[in-house]
């Protein structure tokens, strides 16, 4: 949890940054390094999606259209990650477990959206 408003921007602003708005393979910016899509980084990537969608969702944050293009950019970051080909895993059984909790979570967070 934060407790400043300059805490939850900060926030914000790493998230604009680190997501896109297109699919990592559709992307044709030079500069612009996607999000890592290999198996053992999918914890990391939707802990980091979960964090947005918290930041998104929270009732203390004045809805804004920046906040939008962040749900949207969420959305196809999570998206992305199951349009590659299957990959087996890599992890351990208690991460993978664990990894596979958080998508579910994710899961019934987006399903529970409005």
């Amino acid at each position: 949890k934060t407790r400043s408003l300059s805490e939850v921007e900060m926030l914000q602003s790493l998230l604009h940054r680190s997501l896109s708005l297109s699919a990592s393979r559709h992307r044709k910016d030079a500069n612009f390094t996607p999000i890592v899509r290999h198996v053992s980084a999918a914890g990391a990537r939707f802990r980091l999606l979960e964090l947005g969608l918290m930041l998104v969702q929270s009732s203390h944050v004045r809805q804004t259209f920046g906040q939008s293009i962040l749900r949207q950019k969420i959305y196809t970051a999570a998206l992305d990650y199951f349009s590659m080909a299957p990959q087996w895993p890599t992890q351990s059984a208690s991460s993978l477990r664990h990894d596979i909790s958080i998508m579910i979570k994710i899961w019934h967070t987006f399903n529970n959206e409005r």
